[in-house]
């Protein structure tokens, strides 16, 4: 919040009301003059001073509903203390003696939170894992109110699961290369259904239904898209398709699909567009006409169109002049929001030059505001959200190089920029972020990378900061040395934040399977001292568990490669480097032979994908995998051994460093 805002308003609420009720309490009436400040956060706590004369009567002090304790009372002073409240707005201020009320209406003003979001990833997180992530969704439900939070990647389809500590799991849903997620009511039922888009563009739907439950459907008529948005075309109460296809162009041809009880789609586009099938950069459904109905507005390459819904899923375009003129062609996805609070459904469109704010005016036309309630400001991408719960829509901004912008709502209607003062540090998000709800107060934030690990970002309360690195001491990677940073490299699998950073520290190649990481290490070794340097990075030596594991190995390497398997205990008794026994063993026709009587180590051929047993001596490339599990470990600022997890620090002969690196002083 902008201080000169602050100084504006007090002087101006703070009036000499002079109010005097006329009746008496114990023969005395109170009038009330002022009061200081007149404004507090949502979270509540702060100290209010009223001032007035016989104050000493008054019994109950409330601010809304919610009635305060008087923590000190004289003639002509009442100290209290503001409430916590759900959300943000104006609220009567209330005092009560024993007869008489005196209300002030709407002098009471509940801001937003000050936020402080600091990283907790290694500290929250179970089942860590990189991925590349192509889609979020948030909207389906748990039992318990809660939002399940869906990943689509290039690796699968993943389940986010908050539990009741504040701790997050990640659940593999599905194996796969997936495109998109879209919730919606497809079926008209009341509840939300779940559609799947894989990267070949065909969709699938998972249905929230009792009977049967989960039930899946594949219709024919949902293939070859590039995204989906769920919307009620034609007012029916289920929700229909807009999505773009499949094309080597950015902008997108697109496509009206609605939808039937029996979870068939009809391609509708001839008839809702019979002028033509606009292409598309991004669009926005909302009812922006006011008459029940969704509405298009789309980026094309002619420049931003808007197209009303004659409530039986056809659309017209609207008159030129419902937009503002603009020369710009935006390749951008627009979100419809009220900004102003005016019930209208004003736009705003990122762009790398200038985002825009479209305010909708009472006429039905948009004015452009940007330049007077933003600046100039640059986006790839936005979001919508409230963290301040000052119940005035904020905007999540994405820049060209991935850093987050968050603009606050005001109540003077401008966005400021809170990012340094709200985030400790700036995440980085490559355009891909969204809040997950979970506990009262602030949602937790994830954030992903193009590719890599993602960060999870919580608000945190007043608490202690001992080193003052602006990280709280509650999770601070290093409480007592100061890191703002926040830097810890042995938290990630063979210590790769990605592929690269894998391939510059190992020499191998860094994939990603379901249930493990694994390396690919083209460089020979003998069985022994590929099965150390797997161990080096706290891995082992790959046990394959089934023909899918097997089959991504595969797809993945050249040649011929060892895996953690031999007969080096007992001849002719393959184990698994755990001592297990394999379940399942595809080798190839007539091995394993120990021919020459010394091949006593398991590997795979590429072109087959098929077993053999190999010399043990014989140099040759190999796989090592590392399981998605995670633990707490220090960071690198005060980690006695940076590049190797040991989240005991043990230390033996305590020269600083720890037991899991020094191979000296164990």
């Amino acid at each position: 919040m902008k201080r000169a805002f602050f100084r504006s308003i007090v002087p101006n609420l703070i009036l000499s009301l002079l109010v005097a009720c006329s009746g008496n309490d114990a023969g005395r009436a109170f009038e009330v003059s002022g009061w200081f400040p007149n404004w507090s956060t949502i979270d509540g706590g702060q100290t209010v001073v009223i001032e007035g004369r016989d104050l000493d009567s008054v019994v109950k002090v409330r601010f809304g509903s919610h009635a305060r304790t008087i923590v000190e009372k004289t003639i002509d002073r009442l100290t209290v203390t503001t409430p916590a409240v759900p959300e943000g707005g104006l609220a009567d201020l209330v005092l009560e003696s024993k007869s008489h009320t005196y209300t002030a209406p709407g002098a009471w003003r509940f801001l937003g939170r000050i936020l402080d979001y600091q990283p907790v990833t290694t500290l929250s997180v179970d089942d860590l894992r990189p991925l590349t992530v192509r889609s979020l969704l948030t909207g389906q439900t748990r039992s318990d109110g809660g939002s399940y939070y869906w990943i689509a990647a290039a690796e699968g389809l993943f389940r986010i699961v908050p539990d009741d500590s504040g701790r997050f799991r990640i659940e593999t849903v599905a194996p796969g290369d997936f495109a998109g997620l879209a919730a919606g009511d497809f079926d008209g039922d009341g509840t939300l259904d779940r559609l799947e888009l894989a990267a070949t563009g065909d969709a699938t739907i998972v249905w929230n239904s009792e009977n049967p439950p989960q039930s899946v459907t594949a219709p024919e008529t949902l293939a070859g898209l590039a995204w989906v948005k769920p919307m009620d075309c034609n007012g029916d109460g289920a929700d229909d398709l807009i999505a773009g296809l499949i094309t080597t162009t950015a902008a997108k041809p697109l496509r009206i699909f609605t939808g039937s009880p029996d979870g068939q789609f009809t391609d509708r586009t001839p008839e809702a567009f019979p002028l033509e099938g606009p292409s598309l950069y991004g669009v926005a459904a909302a009812d922006f006409d006011a008459d029940m109905d969704t509405d298009l507005f789309l980026t094309t390459p002619q420049g931003p169109r808007l197209f009303l819904n004659d409530g039986n899923c056809a659309f017209l375009e609207a008159a030129v002049a419902a937009l503002p003129r603009e020369t710009a062609i935006f390749t951008t996805q627009p979100v419809a929001v009220d900004l102003d609070g005016d019930t209208r459904m004003d736009l705003v469109i990122p762009d790398a030059l200038r985002t825009r704010l479209w305010y909708q005016r009472a006429d039905g036309a948009f004015e452009d505001q940007s330049l007077t309630r933003l600046g100039t400001v640059s986006s790839v991408s936005v979001q919508i959200a409230d963290p301040d719960g000052d119940s005035r829509p904020d905007l999540f901004l994405t820049r060209t190089d991935g850093r987050l912008i968050y603009l606050r709502n005001d109540p003077d209607g401008r966005f400021y920029d809170y990012t340094a003062s709200a985030w400790h540090p700036v995440p980085t998000s490559g355009a891909l972020f969204s809040p997950l709800d979970g506990a009262d107060g602030p949602p937790a934030w994830w954030f992903f990378p193009a590719t890599g690990y993602p960060a999870v970002y919580v608000h945190q309360s007043q608490t202690d900061d001992f080193d003052g690195d602006g990280v709280s001491d509650t999770l601070d990677n290093c409480p007592e040395l100061s890191n703002p940073n926040q830097e810890n490299t042995d938290w990630m699998h063979f210590s790769c934040a990605n592929a690269a950073s894998c391939a510059a520290r190992t020499g191998c190649a860094l994939h990603l399977g379901t249930d493990s990481a694994y390396l690919f290490c083209e460089t020979p070794r003998t069985f022994g001292e590929a099965r150390s340097f797997c161990e080096t990075l706290q891995a082992r030596l790959v046990i394959i568990g089934s023909e899918a594991e097997n089959a991504f190995l595969v797809a993945h390497m050249v040649g011929s490669a060892f895996i953690g398997m031999s007969d080096l205990e007992t001849e002719g008794t393959f184990l698994w480097i755990d001592s297990t026994t394999p379940t399942w063993t595809p080798w190839a026709e007539g091995e394993p032979n120990d021919s020459g009587g010394i091949e006593d180590c398991g590997g795979l051929y590429a072109d087959s994908g098929l077993w053999n047993d190999f010399d043990c001596d014989t140099p040759r490339a190999f796989w090592c995998e590392s399981g998605f599990v995670s633990a707490f470990d220090r960071g690198n600022a005060c980690d006695n051994c940076p590049d190797l997890s040991n989240p005991d620090q043990l230390d033996s002969d305590e020269d600083g460093l720890g037991d899991a690196c020094d191979t000296e002083g164990k």
